[in-house]
Formats: structure tokens, sequence, C-alpha cells
């Protein structure tokens, strides 16, 4: 060391020439001179220890002007030694106004009066102190000037520690003014009680790693505190240490420690509390320093008593921690299997450092890392420890050779031998390497990076369940991001897709195994030291078989062996450039179908597919080799590509979930997550603590940020959590069940998706057409997790079961379509919940409505108008052999209303869904098949259509099989058409089916309803109607007491037969049977519904009236009519008038005459039986007639349109429509 002078400054104020020597930058020491005395402009410690009146000062820093600090210091003095007595003083804040100087002191005068340059006694005891700890000078201790330092008598100092007080060993202790202890008391102590039955020195010492975690219900901030003792003496042999106390730096280690004496082999071997992987502990010997690497020693750190901002307002409690290097040592004892020795880190044995036999191994202590995990902070960055409480880190180095493995795997869920069975039943555990730690030569060149430990062999049992959390919350995830990740460009084998497992295995090209006891899947290198994909779900009973992740790059292989893994993804680019890949195939079947559907235009997706029957469709096992592929036919369009054909698919019971990673959702709010878990904390906790998740840089956005992933994350927590505490929503719930089961049970453990998209293309075929009616940006599964994957070890191959799956989908779109006059129909998936369990679909319901504005031509209104003109339809679900069977019921009443024509209301009472196994022409149809009941107007006086409200019933004619048609194509479900086959419709009038209204035609008159006549408007849109007309089709117009219109397409009408048996010999039996047509317009004209009578003879046209029987002979009728009439009882019965008919050949007549063929209801049976009766007139009675009419004309009278009564009981209000 240097020799000291003191260099003036100022008048009165000097500096320690040898200052530079403490190492410490803003760290200031001299001398301040008795007032009027003259030392010149340089003293010796000499001249300095005779100044009687002066002090030597200790500074935190530099003076920044010496003349203003020498003035407010002897301002200040009287205060700081009213007797003048003070020699030593220390000043921790300087640069802040005095009255703020922190301040301690030696007051010391001369042994012997008039002799300031001989000794000095100390005049009153003075303490040095650090919460428990304190180096204490006794009140009339000596001291003396040497030729470098202060010298204090031994006899007069002493260090005092939490568990007793040392006496220095030597017979004076400096404070040296040159050096690196410039300034510091240092003193020898001997460490004795080895041997003691109470406590030994590593005790009394308070020698520990210890951790402070804010209490989170305390409401004062409490700090619950955990020790970790490290060392235990193993004999009674003492040993020495030399203190360095520096009262204003006590946690600098190179100013303030207890240094172990290493030279002479006087080292002790301690007890080290961190065990091995067989259980023992292990050993730790102090070793002297090695270039920058400091000796052993032990330093002083700090824990909270209650939360604060900063060390300086904190209430602190302080104990040793060690610093330096150290020789790691292991028991025989300790040595696994395989002749090494494991270092446990965690709190199990996943996770370790390998400690070779035939190398040194060393622990490298460094003091002042961070110990203390402050409360949870909305929006911060997690469990990220805090240096307000201090302790050691530590890493372990090889002495020479290569570095030391670090080992990590989850201890919740480890990797086992698949190919190595030690004993029957039994797994051999695989260890596998996650990092490779520095050397000792390396760490001379270069600070090594050190990480949080936590020593749980002597720690107390009420600490262990806090521990615990700390190493999980903090401890773990720290340490393994200090322990960094190997070269990216590290070279891996990336497997062939799927993998052959079980009975498929074949030993020549299966990759080596790992399995964890939930059933992941490790793939291996060949040399067992590398991941190269991972297999995290079995699904045999789907088309794809594996979830598989093809490719495991170092920063993926290093968060799956963390200690405590939780990691979440959240940017696809940075996982699949630096994490993994997925495997990629498309078939012959779906190429085309899954690239239009993922967005691919029409040309680039048949360009890709012929790249891809060139190649055989194969299966590619990673990105890199399907984009060699695809690339140059895809063009701009790679991305979608991708979409389409990633392999990560797990099907359940026709579900079918796309996690390919370029297939996941990036909407802001719902964006697609994956998470894996395997750990001891709930993911509730986790997701506010993002220090905890592993590989962070996976679930940031592109500006870095962590907000927008755990602002999604919390999204599903928050959900999931109000369904919980809402008191209308059962346990049951899915959302409930999830939330207890999964989110906030620190048990589970797994890989969940959440928001994970849904192929369209794969839905279960009876549920596809409510793909046409989704919001796709809103339709995805909420969850999809895999947990345990049972597996059975055969001749060194695993055969996996059935993965437990579990997931929910949560669609609600609750807003009805609204009702139009333009749009015939709408369709909408309202909402949709399916839950799954063990693979299996567990529950299910779901809401569609189909938008109903048109049938029959006519625009309907509904009358309850609560959900517009919907159809509401619910899903439900049973299982039938086994599997779930889906099925629809219309909910509600739906009563329909149309705008004026004579069918004036539909009741529609059921709904059933057809949809078609496969697409036609790329298209999907689904069927709507609807039945309930129509309603006709009644015609006063004539009720020709029968059913419907009326005065004494309210009747209704059942119908089926009216067909609503809705075809979309699944790649843009969204483009619906939707036609109505009213042509189908049957009608079921037997018993209880239908009610006709009691005066009506159907109810007087033998007619059998035969089915619907529809006549639909065959042009196109905006032309004039094109179609077929009731003439056309044979029928010709009756006269009737009702108005009648012609009709042209689009109209309908009831076809109503009458049997009136056979014409006999003359027509070989050929039945002659009447058709009548009760036909509408589906538009009110001039106010009135359009309707229409007709009537048709036979199979044949029977335009006026004419039957053709047998070669020319022929049945005729001149025209008809039907008349009405009350009986006596003032019931309406109804009349068919067949007027003129006869039997012709070629031009001649039979009979002669006119003859008239009455038809009607027969009394007392009206709608059973037909009764008829003819009426003859001669041609002499013709004559007669003539005669009469020959007569002069009689006088005119002027005509008064007849009131409705009278044309109620008259003929034909309308010509006959030819």
């Amino acid at each position: 060391m240097s020799v000291p002078v003191f260099e003036q400054v100022t008048a009165g104020l000097y500096r320690l020439s040898t200052l530079a020597e403490s190492g410490l930058e803003a760290y200031w020491a001299g001398y301040l001179a008795s007032p009027g005395s003259d030392l010149g402009a340089s003293a010796s410690l000499a001249q300095t220890w005779a100044d009687l009146g002066g002090a030597y000062l200790f500074l935190g820093s530099a003076p920044a002007d010496p003349a203003s600090f020498v003035s407010d210091l002897r301002a200040l003095w009287p205060r700081l030694s009213p007797k003048g007595w003070l020699r030593l003083l220390w000043i921790s804040n300087p640069a802040d106004p005095a009255s703020q100087w922190q301040t301690r002191g030696i007051d010391a005068l001369p042994a012997s009066a008039g002799d300031p340059a001989g000794t000095w006694r100390v005049v009153r005891d003075s303490a040095f102190t650090l919460g428990d700890y304190a180096v204490t000078v006794r009140g009339a201790t000596l001291v003396e000037a040497g030729s470098d330092s202060l010298l204090f008598a031994a006899n007069g100092l002493a260090f005092n520690a939490p568990g007793g007080i040392y006496a220095p060993i030597d017979t004076q202790c400096p404070l040296p003014l040159a050096g690196g202890q410039l300034g510091c008391l240092t003193f020898g102590i001997r460490a004795g009680n080895g041997g003691s039955d109470d406590a030994d020195d590593m005790q009394r010492l308070g020698v520990m790693l210890r951790y402070g975690e804010a209490d989170a219900d305390s409401p004062v901030g409490e700090v619950s505190i955990i020790d970790m003792p490290l060392f235990r003496q193993l004999d009674a042999t003492p040993f020495g240490l030399t203190l360095a106390f520096d009262p204003l730096n006590p946690e600098l280690p190179q100013r303030s420690a207890l240094v172990f004496v290493t030279a002479g082999n006087q080292a002790p071997t301690l007890g080290f509390a961190q065990l091995s992987n067989t259980g023992h502990a292990t050993q730790a010997t102090p070793r002297a320093g090695s270039g920058d690497l400091p000796d052993a020693r032990l330093s002083f750190g700090r824990t909270p008593l209650f939360d604060a901002p900063d060390a300086a307002s904190a209430s602190l409690v302080w104990h040793l921690a060690p610093d330096g290097l150290f020789d790691l040592g292991t028991p025989q004892q300790a040595r696994s299997s395989d002749g090494n020795t494991r270092l446990i880190l965690g709190v199990s044995g996943t996770e370790s450092v390998v400690l070779p036999q035939d190398g040194t191994s060393l622990l490298l202590f460094q003091a002042n890392g961070a110990a203390y995990l402050p409360p949870a902070v909305e929006d911060a960055g997690g469990s990220t420890l805090s240096d307000l409480g201090t302790t050691a880190w530590a890493t372990v180095l090889s002495d020479g050779g290569n570095g030391r493995s670090y080992e990590a795997q989850p201890p919740r869920s480890p990797l086992f031998n698949a190919a190595r069975v030690p004993v029957a039943g039994f797994l051999a555990y695989l260890n596998m390497n996650a990092a490779t730690l520095p050397t000792l030569q390396a760490s001379q060149q270069s600070p090594p990076t050190v990480w949080p430990m936590g020593v749980y062999g002597r720690i107390a049992a009420s600490a262990i369940d806090q521990a615990a959390r700390l190493e999980d919350a903090a401890l773990a995830p720290t340490r393994r991001s200090l322990i960094g990740l190997p070269p990216l460009d590290t070279p891996r084998l990336a497997p062939t897709g799927r993998l052959r497992l079980g009975v498929q295995a074949n030993a020549a090209d299966t990759p080596p195994l790992g399995v964890t006891p939930s059933g992941l899947i490790a793939v291996l290198d060949q040399a067992q030291s590398a991941w190269a994909g991972v297999l995290f779900a079995n699904m045999p009973q789907s088309d794809t078989g594996q979830l598989i992740l093809t490719e495991v790059k170092p920063p993926f292989q290093a968060a799956l062996q963390s200690n405590q893994l939780f990691m979440v993804v959240a940017d696809v680019d940075t996982f699949m450039d630096q994490g993994s890949s997925v495997a990629y195939q498309l078939t012959a079947a779906n190429a085309v179908p899954r690239l239009l559907a993922a967005g691919v235009p029409v040309a680039q997706a048949q360009a890709i597919d012929t790249a891809l029957k060139a190649l055989g469709y194969p299966e590619f096992p990673n990105e890199a080799a399907f984009d060699a592929a695809v690339a140059a036919s895809a063009g701009d369009y790679l991305a979608q590509a991708q979409a389409a054909a990633g392999l990560l698919r797990a099907d359940i019971e026709g579900w079918t979930f796309q996690l390919s990673p370029r297939s996941w959702r990036s909407d802001a709010l719902t964006p697609t997550l994956m998470l894996f878990k395997y750990c001891g904390r709930a993911i509730t906790e986790l997701a506010a603590d993002t220090g905890a998740w592993s590989w962070p840089e996976v679930a940031q956005a592109p500006d870095g940020s962590l907000a927008p992933t755990r602002a999604a994350l919390d999204a599903v927590i928050a959900k999931a959590r109000l369904a919980v505490l809402d008191p209308d929503i059962g346990d049951a719930d899915p959302l409930v069940l999830f939330y207890h089961e999964v989110l906030d049970n620190p048990q589970w453990n797994g890989v969940l998706f959440l928001n994970a998209p849904i192929d369209f293309q794969d839905m279960p075929s009876a549920l596809r057409f409510m793909a046409a009616g989704v919001d796709r940006s809103r339709f995805y599964a909420h969850h999809i997790g895999f947990s345990l994957t049972p597996y059975t070890p055969r001749d060194g191959v695993i055969d996996l079961g059935q993965t437990a799956a579990f997931g929910l989908i949560d669609y609600n779109d609750p807003d009805d379509l609204v009702a139009s006059t333009t749009i015939p129909f709408g369709y909408k998936t309202l909402s949709m919940r399916v839950r799954f369990d063990n693979a299996r679909v567990v529950d299910f319901s779901a809401e569609a409505e189909l938008m109903v504005n048109r049938l029959f031509a006519s625009w309907l209104a509904k009358v309850d108008r609560a959900r517009g003109n919907n159809l509401i339809l619910t899903g439900s679900y049973q299982r039938i052999g086994g599997q779930p069977s889906y099925s629809f019921s219309l909910l509600g009443d739906n009563v329909f209303q149309s705008n004026g024509a004579a069918l004036s209301s539909i009741d529609i009472r059921d709904c059933r869904l057809e949809t078609a196994a496969a697409p036609v022409d790329g298209l999907l149809t689904a069927n709507f098949v609807l039945s309930g009941r129509l309603g006709f107007v009644e015609i006063p006086g004539f009720d020709l259509f029968g059913y419907g409200a009326g005065d004494v019933v309210n009747g209704y004619l059942s119908f089926q099989g009216l067909v609503v048609a809705m075809s979309f194509a699944m790649e843009d479900p969204s483009a619906q058409h939707f036609t109505s086959g009213e042509a189908g419709v049957g009608f079921d009038t037997g018993p209880g089916a239908s009610l006709a209204r009691p005066a009506s035609l159907v109810e007087n008159f033998p007619l059998r309803l035969e089915g619907l006549v529809a006549a639909p408007d065959l042009a196109p849109a905006g032309q004039p109607p094109q179609g077929a007309t009731p003439e056309s089709l044979g029928f010709t117009s009756i006269g009737a007491p009702l108005d009648q219109q012609p009709l042209a397409a689009p109209w309908f009408g009831l076809s109503l037969a009458l049997d009136m048996g056979t014409l006999g010999a003359l027509s070989g039996a050929i039945g002659l049977k009447i058709t009548l047509l009760a036909a509408w317009g589906p538009e009110p004209v001039a106010g009135e519904p359009p309707v229409y009578l007709g009537i048709k003879l036979g199979m044949s046209n029977a335009l006026n009236g004419s039957l053709p029987l047998q070669g020319v002979l022929k049945l005729g009728f001149r025209n008809f009519l039907f008349e009405t009439w009350r009986d006596s009882d003032n019931r309406l019965n109804y009349l068919l008038r067949m007027r003129r008919f006869a039997l012709s050949v070629l031009a001649w007549s039979f009979p002669p005459g006119n003859a008239d063929l009455m038809l009607f209801g027969a009394p007392g049976s009206p709608k059973t039986s037909l009764g008829w009766y003819a009426a003859y007139l001669k041609d002499e009675d013709k004559k007669k007639q003539q005669a009469l009419l020959a007569t002069p004309a009689p006088r005119q009278v002027t005509r008064r349109a007849p009131d409705s009564k009278r044309l109620a009981r008259s003929g034909r209000r309308t010509p006959p429509v030819i």
C-alpha cells in the first residue's frame, strides 16, 4: 500500500492521496485541520495525528464546493462535538444540506495531556450498527497512528452478530488509510463454535439466503421473510475470518465483509444445505479468489420488514450471505447412478447442475442479488425480484474442461426414457441438458451470469409452502431466463410429421422418445440431448390422430425445460421462426376447397393443387418443406395456403379445431393464444405475473409489449369469473366448470388453446347449415385443452391412449334478423354452445332462426312480432349408439298473415332440418321442411276454400313438406341462396288433422283434397310474369256465386277430386272423375283476394265439356255451374249443374233435346255421399220455348246491381275464363 499523504484542497481541508485505492469513484477521505493550524499544502499522517482539535473525515461523496463544505462543517461542529473531542467522522450524504447530514463518529483525546503525537484514548463507547450486527468501539480503547493506518487496541473492539459477540484475535485492529479497505474498521475473529450443541458459528453469524415477499393480505404492506440456512460446520476445528466494515458502505462486499482465511489450508469444509438429487447434502470449502473473482467471504444483505418505495425509506433487517468462490464437494453417497452428482437448484430434482467426479466444480456467490418479491402491480412486468431486498445469487463453474451441464424440466412434467424400463412398470428418468454453464477460466475474462437459487435442505417447516410458492413465482423463472439459451442456429432434427406409435412403431424409423407422466411426448435427437418435436395430444378417433409440433428450436426447448413452465404464445411469426413448426398436407379431395375457404383465389388454388398433385400430395414435416413446394404457385397467397394446410387439427366427434399457428385468429380482442402450463400455480395467478412467463418474446406485441396478450388472457378469465359470481348461473355451467377445474386450479397442467379457430369445412354434417348464419369473426372455440394422455410402454415403444381433451364453443349473436319485403328468406345462427370433455361431446345447445318473409308468393307478417318474421329453432343433442345425434325444434307460436290473399294465414308448427351429406358442385344444401296449418278467408255465400277462421269454428288445413332450401358455398357461407318448394306440399285431412268450416264447400260436397297445384313465376327478375295458367293445365272456369279473377303466375290452388264412378262398358271401365281447382293469387286486386274456381273432367283437357270415351264416341257438356241454396234449417247447400250433357257420335247427339245433370251432397251425409238428379227437355218443349221467344219483347226495365245476398243465390258472377 502507498504511504498516505493529506493534500490541501482548501483552507483547513485536506484530501487523502491514496483515495483512488479504495476502488470507489464517489468515496472521499481526508482531514479537517483544527482551527488556526497551519499544516501547509500537504501533511503526513504523523502531522495530522499530532493536530489536536482536527478530525479524520470519511465521506460518501466528494464535496462539490470544498470551501462551503468546510464552512458548513465548522458551523455544525459545536453540535457534533460540544467538547471538541470528535476525532473520526463519517458523513454518508455530504451533498445534502448540513442540517440533514447523517453522521457517525469516534471521540478521542490524547492519552497523555500535552502529547497529541502519541497514543490517544477513545472517550466514550461508539457502535456502528447494521440491524442485529454491529462493530463496537468501547470507551478507553487506545488508538495510535501507524505508517498507513490508525491502530485500535484489539481489547476495545468487537463484532456483534445475532447469535454472539466475536472479539478480535489480534492485538491491534487497523483502520487503513490506503488500499482497498481505506476507511474500514478491520480485525480478525475466530469461529470456534463448531462443536457447540447449541449453534455453530454459521448459525450464530446468521449466514443464509434470505428472501422477502410482500403479504398481499396485509393492510400495511407487511413482508413475509423466508430464511434459508446455508452452511453447517462439520467439526469443532476453529477457523479464522477477517472482518472489514465500512460504516458508509456496509453492503459492498469489497468494503464490508467477513473474509474466510484460506491461506495455509485453514479454510474449513462446510456442509452445504443444497441437496443432491439423491437427497444428500453437499459440501462447500472457501477458496481464494481468482482474477476478478473474489475470495470466499460473507457479505451483508438486507430485507424490508414492510413494502417501501426504496431502501432509504424502508425498515430493514440484515443477514450474512456468501460472496466469492467456494469449492463444491460431493460425498460418495450423493452420486447418481451414472457416477455424477446433480446439485438441485429448485424444489425438486428436475432442475440441477451436473457435477462430474473427474473435475473440480466451484460455487461462485455474488452479493446484492435482488431478493424481494414486491406486491403485484396491474400492468407491471410480473414477478420480477426487486433489490429492495438483497441476498447472494450464484452460479456453478468448472475449473478447466467444459462447463457444467444445466438440466431442467418441469417438475410436474418431467421426461422419462420411453425405451428404457429398468424395473418392470417403471421408465428410467431422462436427463436432458438445457444449457451449459461457464468455466472458471472464461469467468476470469468476463463476469459470469449469476442467478437466484433457493436452498431448501434446512429451511423451517413453517416456511416450506411459502418458499415453494416463491420458487415457482420468481426464483425458477428468473434463473431460467438468466441462464440463457443455446445458439438459435443449433442443428435440430425435424420428425416426419405424425409418429408411428404402439403397434405401428418401428424401431428403425421412430426417433427416440421421452414421455412425461401426463403423456406429453418429446421427440428427441439420436443423442437424446435435444428436442426435435413435441406431441401434446393423441386423438386416435380423429383423422389427424396426433397433435404434434414438428420442430423444437432452442428458445422453445428452453421454455419446455423450464422448471416452472408457463408459456403464452401469441406472436405466430416469432414462434414459427424461432421456436417450432407443424406438419402440412392437402389432399386431392380437400386441396381446392380448403384453399378457397382460406381466401386463396381460384387461379392460385388450382396452381397449388397442380403442384401438390405432381408430388403425390405428400405430408410435409415442417413449414420450410411446405413452402418450398408451393411458394411459387401461391405467390402472394402463401400465408393463406399455410393456414389451409396445417395439420395441427383436433377432431372431437366431428368438430374440428384448426390449431396450426398460421390459422390462428389475429383479432385484437380475441386472438388465439396457446398456453403450455406445467407448474404449481393457477393460470389466474400466472396471468397477472408476466415475469413468470417462459419465453415472453412469443407473447409480445410488435411493439414489444405484453399488455395486449395479457388483456386477451384476462378477458377469458374475467368472463369465466363473472359466470362463477353470477347467482343465476349454476355450478354445472361450462364457464363455471372451466374456471374451477382449469383456470383457478394450480393442479391442472397441460396445453390450452384460447379463442381457437373452428374449421367450417369439417363441422358435423348435421350442423353444417349453421355455418351459413354465423359471424365468422366471432365464431371460434372459447377454449380447447389437452391434459392427461394415458400411455403404456411395450418392448421399448410407447402405446398412447386417448388424450383427455376438453373444450367449449360459446358463440352468441342474439340480434334477430329484421323483416323485409324485398328478401324472401334469411338465416342466422343466434347462439351455439358445445362443451367437450374426455374427447366427447357432453353438452350441446343452439338457437338459430329462419326468417320467412314470403311463402306461396305472398309477403307475410308474423302475428307475434317480438322476434320479427323469424322461426326460432332450438338445438339439442342425445347420444345414440355412442355417437352424438343433433336435433332442432321450433320455438313459440309462428302464425303468419298474408297481405290480402285468400290464403290468409300460415301457422308453422314444425321445422325439420335436412342437410346434405356433402356439397354438390361446391354448394351445400340444407332443407328447412315446414309443416303446420293453413288458413283461408271465408267467402260469404260460397266458402270455396273451407279451411280457416270462421264465425262458428276456426278451421285449418294441415300441411307438411313445405321445403325452404338454403344453399351456400362452405368457403363463403354468408352468400346464401334460398328457394321455396310449395309444389311439394302435402295435406292431411284425416280425422283430427284438419278442420273445415261447417258451411264450406268441402264440408257439404263429397270432395277429396288431392293436393296443391302450384304455378310459380318462371320469368327472370324484372321481367313480366311467365308460367302456367289454370287453363293451360286443363281447367275450365265454373260459374259460382263469388267474384273470380283470371290468374297468371304465380298462383296456387287446392286440387279437389269428385269421384263419379265409371261409365261401364262404354269406356272400358275408365273412371269418370271430376277435379275442381280452388285457386288463389298472392296479391289482392282492388282490395279483394283474387280467386278462381275451375273444373277438369277425367285426365284430359275437358275444354268445352267434351270427354272422349272410345273412338268417335264422346260424352259432352255444354257448361258447368255451381249453385247454392239454404234448406229449411238455413244450412247452406251446394249443387253442381252440368248442362246439356249428351253422348255424341260424329255430328249426332243422344238423347235429343236438352238434358242437365245436377250433383249435390246427399242429404244426411253431404260430405261423403254424392246425390244427383237429371232434368230432360224434349224437342217439342224446345219448340214451345222458341215460339214464346218469338213474341214481342217485354218492356225494358232499368237494371240494378244485385246485392250480395242475391248474388249468393245466383249463378256465375263473371264470364268463364277461356
